[in-house]
């Protein structure tokens, strides 16, 4: 964790459990001012203010600009992000870019070292991507109760993949398969854990006025 100002509240050890069972000895951080912060799964994120609950692993990004790079995805634009490892869920308050690129261009979504501090990098404008999405009011992901995962976005909704190009939707629902049916999870992504998950895209659904 890289940031201006950090406060952490700690637990007398063994007095409270965290959602897998094990010992949380940190309670909760707070961090304030040029936030970095390395989360499970490989991942990296970028954000003004982070507020981290470990024994709840649910952890809350804010800012004008927050970033999170998870292996070969790449969030961008988000005011409000937050996850829920435990219960593999998490969602975007605000507007937002969403990108898994190609395996070929996965390095978009590489965090560069600068002055032994991480720093995002700038996706190339040429960096092919098997999928993007943006939208202006939010976005959440659930698990499905079938092993994969529902993705809700709303406002404004410009989507485009191999398989579906759309502009102006209302709402986009898309469904992913779970995880372990892709076709081959180490050509989807990198190892680690992807922000949306690496399942196929099974079903996508769109409301409203489409271009």
């Amino acid at each position: 964790l890289w940031s201006d100002r950090v406060d952490a509240w700690f637990r007398e050890p063994g007095a409270v459990t965290d959602a897998d069972g094990g010992e949380a000895d940190i309670e909760r951080v707070l961090a304030e001012g040029g936030v970095v912060v390395r989360l499970e799964g490989d991942r990296y994120a970028w954000s003004d203010r982070l507020e981290l609950d470990a024994a709840e692993r649910r952890t809350v990004l804010e800012g004008r600009d927050v970033h999170l790079l998870t292996p070969g995805d790449r969030l961008d634009g988000a005011r409000r992000v937050e996850i829920r490892d435990a219960e593999d869920r998490a969602s975007v308050d605000g507007p937002g870019l969403f990108r898994r690129f190609t395996p070929g261009d996965a390095a978009a979504a590489e965090p560069a070292m600068l002055a032994g501090r991480p720093r995002t990098p700038a996706a190339p404008a040429d960096a092919a991507t098997d999928f993007q999405v943006r939208w202006t009011r939010g976005l959440r992901i659930d698990p499905d109760g079938d092993g994969g995962r529902r993705i809700e976005v709303t406002g404004d909704v410009d989507a485009a993949s191999e398989a579906i190009s759309l502009r102006g939707a209302d709402r986009v629902v898309a469904m992913l398969a779970p995880d372990a049916d892709a076709a081959d999870a180490a050509d989807t992504q990198a190892e680690g854990d992807a922000f949306v998950g690496a399942g196929e895209l099974r079903r996508i659904e769109a409301d409203g006025r489409l271009s």
